[in-house]
């Protein structure tokens, strides 16, 4: 007796159609299974999630597949190619797994044969109609939502702190001060980790580092949204919401945490398997006073939607990119002397000039312009731009140091914050090959 899975999907605006509720598909595939004396030995069921979803980010998906590579299941049952995916290219990557563990799947109200040429052909073109079907009702979404925008209409009740909703448009609420008073406080103090204790205290408001950030970098305080100057109520001026910009960018990828922990990786560490980046997690004290900080996917320790259970300890991830470094460290300081002068051009209007074009970019995106008048005011911009003056070539001065005076010995003379520092300037990010770091380097 074949041991089978029953997979079913259903978005949330199918939930009514007839056919493709949750519970109709399990009474198909449970009839089905029974005639062909299938064993169910799983239930997989993606509720409320749309066909425009990638299939590796749903959950149920997810833990059917890691349930497959533990090898308890021989067959999988959905009732149409189109619960399964909408996308040629998913259905491969996932057909992948499934020849590499010997399982195969059936459709109970259509019939394939991908043992043939033809039947391999029909199979593509209806995975193609099903591709094109998702991709016309996303285009229609965005158009909707773009023409919402440019109304000044909301497209979602989600709204930062500092605002309300009213006959739906976005305006001030009674705590736009708070906003105000954090965006002031931030340009005073420069550090993530002190706004977030600052907005506790003051406001008693509890937030995540990330959330803090976010609401220092959402440019709808300024007004603006996706090309429409006057989507909502000011909150913050343009100089001081881009002056905190310089200040976050100025500052890198360095996460400062409530504790005021440093972690040397933090944002530049990807999951070898889904490419997402990898969390840092501390443990409690130890009995010297130490800590054991490593790394994880959350995809798979949050959500299971990664099959990567392992770990990777700061430690051991150092000392390898340290050797990484003394090995190339002449190689690195001639690219980074030899590195071609950047250039920038220089305006009175400089910064008005490319909010500009950041506005145009975005109103050709969301398709409110067509190309044409996209290249003829890009182009026109662009001339305002110039005279060019070159910009002075900078070498990481830890970098410098390491090649005259070596690199163990310099990097063991530093603090923890120029450890991370260190890593940030030097790395774009860096991945895992064959469970050992590998570097990229800016």
């Amino acid at each position: 007796m074949q041991r089978t899975a029953l997979y079913i999907r259903v978005s949330t605006d199918e939930q009514a159609r007839h056919g493709l509720s949750l519970d109709a598909q399990l009474q198909d595939l449970k009839k089905y299974a029974k005639n062909h004396n299938y064993e169910i030995v799983g239930i997989y069921a993606d509720e409320g999630a749309s066909a425009r979803k990638k299939p590796f980010s749903r959950k149920e998906f997810c833990r059917m597949i890691d349930d497959i590579k533990q090898g308890s299941i021989d067959i999988i049952l959905f009732i149409k190619i189109d619960r399964w995916f909408r996308s040629v290219a998913d259905y491969y990557k996932a057909q992948e797994i499934l020849d590499t563990y010997h399982v195969v799947w059936e459709t109970t109200q259509e019939q394939y044969n991908t043992t043939t040429t033809n039947g391999r052909l029909m199979l593509n073109i209806k995975l193609a109609i099903a591709q094109n079907e998702s991709d016309t009702t996303s285009d229609r979404i965005k158009f909707v939502f773009s023409q919402k925008i440019a109304r000044g209409e909301v497209v979602s009740g989600k709204i930062p702190l500092g605002y309300q909703i009213v006959n739906k448009h976005i305006v001030k609420s009674d705590k736009a001060y708070i906003i105000e008073e954090l965006y002031a406080h931030y340009l005073q103090h420069q550090s993530l980790g002190d706004a977030l204790r600052w907005l506790q205290q003051s406001h008693g408001i509890h937030m995540h580092p990330e959330s803090i950030k976010r609401l220092l970098t959402t440019e709808l305080f300024t007004g603006r949204r996706q090309g429409n100057d006057h989507f909502a109520e000011r909150i913050i001026d343009d100089d001081t919401f881009y002056a905190v910009q310089k200040i976050i960018q100025s500052n890198g990828n360095i996460k400062t945490t409530p504790s005021g922990r440093i972690y040397l990786f933090s944002g530049l560490l990807h999951c070898p398997e889904c490419g997402r980046r990898l969390a840092v997690v501390s443990s409690q004290l130890n009995k010297n006073g130490s800590r054991y900080i490593y790394y994880r996917c959350p995809q798979h320790y949050q959500s299971r939607r990664c099959p990567n259970k392992k770990i990777y300890p700061e430690k051991r991830i150092e000392t390898a990119l340290l050797a990484t470094i003394d090995d190339q460290l002449d190689n690195l300081f001639i690219t980074a002397k030899q590195r071609p002068l950047k250039q920038r051009a220089v305006h009175s209007n400089e910064g008005e000039i490319r909010k500009k074009l950041d506005r145009l970019k975005e109103l050709y995106v969301n398709s409110l312009i067509d190309m044409d008048t996209y290249k003829k005011d890009y182009d026109k911009l662009m001339k305002s731009l110039i005279p060019i003056m070159p910009i002075k070539r900078k070498v990481n001065p830890i970098l410098k140091r390491m090649h005259t005076e070596g690199a163990i010995e310099v990097y063991e003379n530093l603090s923890a914050k120029q450890r991370s520092t260190f890593w940030h300037q030097v790395a774009d990010r860096i991945e895992f090959r064959n469970g050992e770091p590998f570097i990229f380097f800016k």
